[in-house]
């Protein structure tokens, strides 16, 4: 998740907090977390504490000038992050450069006032702001009163967030603009961010846990760590993912460690960087409500993925309790053959068959499962699926993509591939144990299963990861004696599950 010895260049402009719990400093305390190079331009110094601000002192232009150029000139941002901006000539100095350089990317993050109450924008800056640096913005990361405030909008609170953040997105032409939502006050917004994609897409973000009380420096923190992931060439639907899982672990620590304070803040110790993360937020393209799947009623355990009917019986008859169908290039009639014959052996052999992509040829023949890629989930009917009764296992590749698949609650998740495979391409490099270890963690109580480049040599060192299901392919297909490979990773197996392997579906 954090990569290591990145030498990315983030630039962050804005203000200086005595407290070091907003503003620049805060800014660098958290590209310093993620790894991150990081310069800073003061755009401002302000008087006060976690409670009270007393006062704005704007830097000079001329001194505002002088540091940005300085840094620009020698450290050659890659993304640049900005939250107060406290004259005209500060917005036009950056708009300047950002039109001079269209690949640094521009994360604008509009801090017209403090958490305290004071004001840090006049309406000539709010004015300047709209006019000539969103056009520039990669990301905008307004909250609600700050969109208020950029689209003169008393009512904003009646609006939906999705159409505010379209509505801003629209009128400045913004790439991207992620609505946040820890000011809404619709209760099952709360905590919800929307992040605008192409054309009407986007994603809904929705944190697990909404806090009370006044924790300082979430809105500065969320900005600068996705700028900082940008910066690390991270995607913008992923590195948001990945900052509001850190967000939310130091916003536990601000919670639990520091139960005393009226107002808390937030740490971003570069040493627990992968400490007590135990949940992604909640991701989704649609906001709805999700079925649970049916869960599974024993270990997935060794998991052959094979792609003809015959390996099926095969497989069954030497005692392999959960097999994965991938079928591809048939006609229809011979596809919708397979299936159906594949059910009869596994209804007669009493094991788990998971049907790849086919969802609606194994509602009709009542199988036990279907397995789906991430593309697949954007044209299923997963409610049909779960309406069916079927269990739905998905394949996941990165945070966002795990994300998404745990708020769809399916019966397991898999990721893959662990090691260097050449059974397809893929669009991923191989995932190390490293991350399993992680997406064991995030998972929780659904399955986990990994699948990619697993042969013998490999097996126990990725049981010993704590998944539930091992998947193969080559393994399995390639293999000159199929009844000693799949005795072989049976053993595995049962050292690994041991007595959990006794079931009936």
């Amino acid at each position: 998740m954090i990569k290591e010895d990145n030498k990315a260049n983030l630039l962050v402009i804005g203000g200086i907090d005595p407290t070091a719990h907003a503003g620049v400093l805060q800014d660098i305390k958290v590209a310093n977390y993620f790894k991150v190079d990081c310069t800073a331009v003061v755009s401002a110094n302000t008087v006060q504490n976690d409670r009270d601000f007393i006062a704005l002192n704007v830097v000079e232009d001329t001194v505002f000038y002088e540091q940005f150029t300085a840094v620009v000139n020698m450290h050659k941002p890659q993304v640049i992050k900005s939250g107060v901006l406290a004259s005209v000539a500060q917005i036009k100095m950056l708009s300047k450069f950002l039109q001079a350089n269209p690949q640094v990317k521009y994360i604008c993050d509009p801090v017209i006032a403090t958490s305290s109450g004071g004001m840090l924008m006049n309406a000539d800056i709010i004015s300047a702001l709209k006019q000539q640096l969103l056009p520039l913005c990669y990301l905008l990361t307004p909250n609600l009163p700050e969109a208020a405030s950029l689209l003169n909008d008393e009512n904003i609170n009646q609006k939906s967030p999705v159409e505010i953040a379209y509505t801003l997105k629209s009128l400045y032409e913004i790439q991207h603009v992620l609505l946040k939502g820890g000011h809404a006050l619709v209760e099952n917004q709360r905590g919800c961010d929307y992040l605008t994609l192409e054309a009407q897409e986007g994603v809904h973000y929705q944190s697990k846990a909404v806090y009370e009380g006044n924790i300082r420096g979430t809105g500065c923190a969320l900005a600068s760590s996705i700028a900082a992931l940008v910066a690390q060439d991270e995607k913008i639907t992923e590195a948001i993912c990945i900052a509001k899982y850190h967000l939310s672990q130091q916003m536990d620590k601000a919670v639990n460690d520091l139960p005393q304070l009226e107002v808390r803040y937030l740490s971003y110790y570069a040493q627990d960087a992968m400490d007590n993360v135990s949940y992604l937020p909640e991701m989704s393209y649609q906001k709805t409500e999700h079925k649970k799947f049916p869960q599974m009623q024993h270990p997935i355990g060794f998991y052959p993925v094979v792609d003809h009917v015959d390996w099926v019986e095969k497989l069954a008859k030497l005692g392999v309790r959960t097999i994965q169908l991938r079928l591809k290039g048939l006609s229809p009639d011979a596809l919708e053959a397979q299936i159906k014959k594949a059910n009869v052996i596994a209804k007669a052999y009493n094991l788990s068959l998971f049907i790849n992509d086919h969802w609606q040829l194994a509602i009709k023949y009542e199988c036990f499962g279907v397995h789906l890629g991430q593309e697949d989930l954007d044209t299923a009917n997963l409610h049909e699926i779960a309406e069916a009764g079927l269990r739905l296992g998905i394949s996941t590749h990165n945070y966002v993509e795990l994300a998404r698949a745990l708020t769809l609650k399916p019966s397991y998740v898999a990721l893959g591939p662990i090691y260097p495979t050449t059974t397809k391409e893929m669009k991923f490099n191989e995932q190390g144990l490293d991350k399993l270890r992680i997406w064991r963690k995030l998972c929780q109580e659904t399955p986990l299963v990994a699948i990619g480049g697993i042969f013998e040599p490999q097996m126990a060192d990725v049981w010993q990861c704590g998944v539930d299901g091992v998947a193969v392919v080559s393994y399995i297909t390639k293999t000159q004696d199929l009844q000693r490979a799949v005795a072989t990773a049976q053993d595995f197996e049962q050292i690994a599950l041991g007595s959990h392997l006794e079931y009936s579906i």
